[in-house]
Formats: C-alpha cells, structure tokens, sequence
C-alpha cells in the first residue's frame, strides 16, 4: 500500500503541476495572430511546462469527451496544434526529438566491455535461478529452507548491484536524466522558437491554421 501511495502523491502532484502551467502558457487567441507572433509570446517558457500543459489538456478533454478525446471541432484542433506544439519544442540544439536525448552509451559494446558486463551478467542468471531455488522451498521446502533461499537471493543481487558495470550505468543514467532535465527546464529562446524550415515547422503551421477557423 506504501508504493501505491507514493505512486498517488506522485501522479497528484504531476497534475497539480499541470494545471498551474495551463495558466500559464498562453493559447491561440485571434485568427490575425500568425504562428511566428504567437511563438514569441511563448519566449521564456519552458518545454517542461509546455508538456505539462499537454497533460492537463489531455485530462481535461478525457474528461470532457470520454477516453478517445474530441473527435472534431474546436477542440479537437486545439488537441492536434497542442500536440504539434509539443513536438517542434520538444527537440535539442540539433532538432533532434526525444528518442536521441539519451545516447545509451551504457547499451554499446564497448561500455560493457569497459566495465566488466560479464561479471554483471554472470550474477543476474545466478540470482535468477536463486529466484527459482526460493519459490520452490516456499512451496515445498521448510521455513529454514526458504530463509536460506532468501538469503541467497539477497546476497547475490547485492552483488550485482555493486558491480562496476551498475555503477557505471547508474551514472550514465544520471547523466541522461540530468541533460533531459536541463533541456526541459531551460526558458525557450526566440531562435528555438522561430521557424526552422523544418518537417516539424510545417506540420504545426498546418495545426495553427486548422486551428485559427475556430478563433
């Protein structure tokens, strides 16, 4: 019940935070706005709070429309603009999207190699048949005989767990979430906001027009 609870507080406070950048990011608001003038008033706003106001307006027309969200109208080209809007700001330096904010390094050949994979791996499958070892004395075995096979069990993910190879890789984990966290609540300057000439660009100029009808 702990975990759950901590999974609760968690979410809660993911939409409390939501609902504070509603407020705080300006919408669309006139058909005589075009997008490289309502992207400056995006100027100083960060893509964190650019994605949390895409989770509250996703909740709030779950709600609104039930689970497959608006199907048409005003609110459906306010959902595809917000979703368009969340692509082009969510991008590096190099207009690169999510899926290359993290290198994965610590996946590479050379990494494992570098910091002794093998020993972490030898000590998964060994933990792995402990695991095995235990659920058979919890079902057939004596309280002795599940103690000991706890035992192990502990004693060898320990073991996995302070290896040099996941030591490594928590850092490198770190390293990528600390980058992503900076990215994403770093205020947005004019030149990442302005038109890149990109894919990405296009698709939401189409999603502000498709908008603007409805303004």
């Amino acid at each position: 019940m702990e975990a759950f609870n901590k999974f609760f507080m968690k979410q809660t406070m993911l939409c409390l935070e939501a609902r504070e950048d509603w407020d705080q990011v300006p919408a669309p608001s006139s058909q005589l706005e075009p997008l490289d003038e309502y992207l400056q008033r995006l100027e100083g706003i960060t893509v964190q709070q650019i994605l949390n106001y895409s989770t509250f307006q996703g909740l709030y027309f779950g709600n609104k429309h039930g689970i497959g969200g608006p199907e048409d109208g005003f609110d459906k080209a306010m959902e595809d603009f917000t979703a368009s809007l969340v692509v082009f700001v969510n991008r590096d330096a190099q207009g690169v999207g999510p899926s290359g904010f993290r290198p994965r390094v610590y996946d590479t050949e050379e990494f494992k190699q570098q910091h002794n994979y093998a020993e972490y791996t030898e000590l998964d499958q060994q933990a792995r048949r402990a695991m095995r070892d235990k659920m058979t004395a919890r079902q057939k075995g004596t309280d002795q005989d599940l103690q000991q096979a706890e035992a192990e069990y502990n004693r060898l993910r320990h073991l996995q767990y302070n290896t040099e190879y996941w030591n490594a890789y928590q850092k490198a984990k770190q390293e990528e979430d600390e980058y992503v966290k900076n990215m994403h609540n770093t205020p947005m300057s004019r030149e990442k906001l302005s038109d890149d000439g990109s894919k990405t660009y296009k698709r939401l100029q189409l999603a502000y027009d498709g908008l603007l009808q409805y303004l």
